[in-house]
């Protein structure tokens, strides 16, 4: 659910995002969560209820920048 299985539609997506959101929402630890994705540059998978896509904007860093890295 927090991380996109290989040949994941858009559809599939935002309906997984959606479901793991809702999971993060009422997590205590979410904000250390976040913060230690954003620390560590982590470039997949839902952390702290964000999507890979809004650390990267909240960082300011592009998702062409991000997508040339190598999946872990």
């Amino acid at each position: 659910m927090f991380f996109a299985p290989d040949n994941e539609n858009n559809q599939q997506r935002r309906f997984r995002e959606t479901a793991a959101k809702a999971v993060c929402a009422h997590c205590p630890v979410r904000t250390v969560c976040r913060a230690y994705a954003e620390q560590t540059g982590e470039l997949y998978g839902i952390w702290g209820g964000t999507t890979e896509r809004e650390r990267m904007q909240s960082n300011g860093r592009h998702h062409s920048t991000a997508a040339a890295g190598v999946r872990k």
